[in-house]
This record gives structure tokens, C-alpha cells and sequence, in this order.
């Protein structure tokens, strides 16, 4: 299997489901429909879809099913907190998540040791830019730019928001991943690849939580993403 990553460098745009829940029907709708690849959670309280993921213990069952299944690499969102994290994080290291994915400050240094997986780092809103000229010091392979506030979450995709991804990208010089905290429409992606962002990680704000409207957004994207020159 093509790692995320891997897609990333080759790939003009790379299609990412941000489940809204561990379940394995939704990812099946995911990857079934386009997408790269699949992101699962655990520790977390998911603001955009409203859903409490328990620890890796709880949610285990359903995880190593959903990677088992799936023909697309899964990465894991470990948790909220440091302590989570580190709880958590020796538990998935003898299972084959593709990547792992954290906010900085959710990140214990020893993490970014870890060369079994790919490392996904976000920064969110309140992150200065100046820190992001010395993310590629910490060594992530990728940068997810979680940087709209909060009370904007669901809002349409404007122009500055297409300036602040450009500034991160030429700052940070990694690959780019943007989520969909605002209302990202198909029509947008080719804004987004023409500013440099690498990635769309759509998740409960454009995809719903229902099997039908994830399988409709994803077939959507995908068509649209396929067009990209």
C-alpha cells in the first residue's frame, strides 16, 4: 500500500476523510468513493462533529477493523492532551496506522522520535507564523493548517483565507493539508492547489455523518480533484 505521504509528494491534491466516527461503514464509504486516505481519533472531543472518542482500549475493536479493511492508508488522531497521548501511543505502535496526526502542543517531544509513521503536526488559530518558520525542526513530514478560530467554523471559504495558506506554505515549506473548518465547496479546490496546498482533509462540516452524504461529498471531490492539471 502507497503510504499518505508517498500520495502526497506524487499527487497534484490528495483526498483525506476525516471520519466523524470510528465506524466502519462510514469509512467504507469514504475510501469506496475516493478518498486517499482515512483519519480515525481517539481521546478526543470533536468540536465540528460532536463526538466524544474514547481511548485506544474502547475504541479498539472498531480501529483495527477499520485498517484491516481498508485499502487506503489510516492515520489516528491520539488525543487532546499529553497525557492521553502518551498513554495511548505504545498501544497502536504493533498495528499498521499509516500516519499519526497531533497539534504541536498536543505532541510529547518523544513522539517526534518515532519513524514508524508518518508525522502529521497542526498548528490552530492562535499559532504566530513566525513560530511555523521552524516547524521542519521538529521533523514532521506534514503540516495541517488548523488555523481557522473557532466561532468561524462552517463559514464559506474566502480570499484571505486563501493568503493565510499561502503564507503557511511558503513558511513552513512542507506539504500542506488543509481540514475543512470552513465550508470548503468543490469548487474551491482549484483555488487551494493553486496556492500550494497538497491536501483536503473533509470532515463533518462539508461531509455530514451519514454513510449517503459522505459517499456523496467524497464522489464529488474526487471528480473534481481528478481534474486538476
Amino acid at each position: 500500500m502507497i503510504s499518505l505521504y508517498d500520495k502526497i509528494i506524487k499527487q497534484k491534491m490528495t483526498l483525506i476523510s476525516s471520519l466523524p466516527k470510528n465506524d466502519c461503514k462510514l469509512a467504507e464509504a469514504a475510501w469506496e468513493n475516493g478518498a486517499d486516505a482515512i483519519k480515525v481519533h481517539i481521546n478526543v472531543s470533536h468540536r465540528a462533529s460532536g463526538t466524544m472518542f474514547h481511548s485506544f482500549d474502547e475504541e479498539k475493536e472498531t480501529l483495527l477493523q477499520i485498517v484491516d479493511e481498508s485499502p487506503v492508508p489510516v492515520g489516528i488522531v491520539l488525543g487532546a492532551d499529553n497525557h492521553s497521548v502518551l498513554k495511548d501511543y505504545p498501544k497502536i505502535m504493533d498495528h499498521p496506522f499509516d500516519f499519526i496526526s497531533l497539534y504541536i502542543h498536543h505532541t510529547p517531544p518523544r513522539l517526534l522520535m518515532n519513524h514508524k509513521h508518518t508525522t502529521m503536526l497542526a498548528c490552530d488559530y492562535s499559532y504566530q507564523i513566525s513560530e511555523m518558520e521552524y516547524i521542519k525542526d521538529l521533523h514532521p513530514q506534514l503540516l495541517e493548517a488548523s488555523i481557522v478560530s473557532p466561532e468561524l467554523y462552517g463559514e464559506p471559504l474566502n480570499s484571505r483565507d486563501l493568503l493565510r495558506y499561502r503564507r503557511l506554505v511558503k513558511t513552513a515549506e512542507l506539504p500542506v493539508i488543509v481540514p475543512s473548518q470552513k465550508k470548503i465547496q468543490v469548487g474551491d479546490i482549484t483555488s487551494l492547489a493553486a496556492v500550494g496546498v497538497k491536501g483536503i482533509m473533509v470532515g463533518a462540516v462539508v461531509t455530514g455523518d451519514t454513510e449517503e452524504t459522505i459517499k456523496e461529498s467524497m464522489t464529488l471531490f474526487r471528480a473534481e480533484i481528478d481534474k486538476l492539471k
